[in-house]
């Protein structure tokens, strides 16, 4: 018997990690998940630790836990779920991976209050997305409320492992969610001073024709995956994060995957993928290489 699935959010006490909480509820229920709300006070000193006040970690821990038990209370979508709320001595972003390591799902917000620390959760975000664990879905204030009213996810391409990896994640999402699937890849021939187009390269009608054949390769890949999937390719001549926020305006998720082929590829999470988590009007899934997509 197969175990039953796991989401995991992060809160702060902040209006953006209240959304995320509202998401990440649905997320749960749409994969009839048990979810696990991670409330990570820390151990370091508060900001008015300057006044010599020592802190009884009991006492705090005791504060914590029915901070985050009145977190879950006052989340309508978390009501009838099975939700563990947990107040965890560590700070924000160690806490979270911990919890995350046993997750089909971490959810987290673009930036919050940081709570008892007074961190941002901006910068919990940004070092979880580091090293993701799981797939990890970064809610962005004011976008909850289109999770279900656009039924379109955006998945960006670009013939990398790690793009194959969140192109499969994002077939699963969207047969969950009943929801279309766009394939996209944002291309550009190669950029030189003064606009004009080298001779060593090949024209850029030769460029887009193997754009397009990238794209083409995607959707078969799709469809094989899930044939009664509502599958669209769609090329678009700009910057690949350019792309994709531009297509995130109308979008209800858009999915990215770790470790593409630009020109930072040596890191864990490419510039693409920084620029769409960061700035995109939708939630934004980063999936890693070599998840799985059983949850």
């Amino acid at each position: 018997m197969a175990p039953t699935p796991l989401v995991v959010v992060g809160v702060d006490g902040s209006d953006a990690a209240a959304e995320a909480l509202d998401v990440a509820a649905r997320e749960a229920r749409r994969r009839g998940a048990r979810l696990e709300v991670v409330f990570a006070w820390g151990h370091q000193d508060p900001p008015f630790a300057t006044w010599e006040v020592r802190l009884d970690p009991y006492e705090v821990q005791l504060w914590a836990q029915a901070r985050v038990e009145d977190m879950v209370a006052q989340a309508p979508a978390a009501q009838d779920l099975p939700v563990m709320p947990w107040a965890v001595n560590d700070l924000p972003a160690p806490a979270l991976l911990e919890a995350a390591a046993r997750a089909d799902l971490l959810v987290v917000g673009s930036r919050g209050e940081g709570g008892f620390l007074g961190l941002r959760l901006g910068s919990v975000a940004h070092k979880v997305l580091a090293h993701p664990p799981c797939p990890v879905m970064v809610v962005h204030e004011g976008s909850a409320a289109s999770d279900d009213a656009r039924g379109r996810i955006v998945v960006g391409v670009d013939g990398s492992d790690g793009a194959r990896t969140a192109l499969l994640w994002a077939v699963e999402e969207a047969d969950r969610r009943s929801a279309r699937l766009v394939v996209l890849h944002g291309w550009s021939p190669p950029a030189v001073a003064g606009g004009t187009f080298p001779a060593a390269y090949p024209p850029a009608d030769v460029w887009e024709r193997g754009a397009r054949l990238l794209v083409d390769e995607a959707v078969e890949r799709a469809r094989a995956a899930s044939p009664a999937l509502d599958v669209e390719g769609r090329l678009v001549c700009a910057g690949g994060a350019g792309a994709l926020l531009e297509a995130a305006a109308d979008a209800a998720l858009v999915v990215v995957g770790t470790r593409g082929r630009g020109r930072v590829a040596e890191l864990l999470l490419g510039s693409v993928g920084q620029q769409v988590a960061r700035h995109a009007e939708c939630p934004v899934v980063v999936v890693p290489d070599g998840a799985t997509t059983d949850g």
